[in-house]
């Protein structure tokens, strides 16, 4: 939990896009960036921030096998998996995602990620308040 906090911090301070401007990014030609607190091999790319709801969409890149622990949030989560496989974990429920997949967690859902073994994931994750 504290890693996924330390990770939210990071990236709302590497927000550069306020929520009333256009956001037009090619995922494969944008700058991605390492924070400190990212695993090995994982980067991130802000793409908004709401400062009034703390609201905010990014793109994440993580390596092969990088699980999150369960965990959950204060606003509603929307996950959509862009590259590789995923597993989602909600209730004992596991569910593998491929490219296209998306899950929602209402506000206080515990839940949890795990990228595939075979190769990198990369997904958009948005939250409509702060996490």
């Amino acid at each position: 939990m504290r890693k996924i906090g330390l990770l939210l911090v990071a990236v709302a301070l590497c927000a550069q896009t306020v929520a009333d401007q256009p956001v037009i990014v090619n995922a494969r030609e944008a700058k991605f960036q390492h924070d400190s607190d990212d695993p090995p091999g994982g980067e991130s790319l802000m793409l908004r921030m709401d400062k009034k709801t703390g609201g905010m969409e990014f793109f994440a890149r993580y390596p092969a096998g990088y699980a999150f622990k369960p965990h959950q949030h204060k606003s509603n989560e929307r996950f959509l998996l862009l590259e590789g496989t995923a597993t989602v974990d909600s209730g004992g429920k596991k569910t593998q995602l491929q490219p296209g997949g998306f899950s929602y967690f209402p506000a206080g859902t515990m839940h949890s990620h795990t990228c595939g073994a075979e190769s990198k994931c990369m997904w958009y994750l948005m939250w409509d308040g702060k996490p």
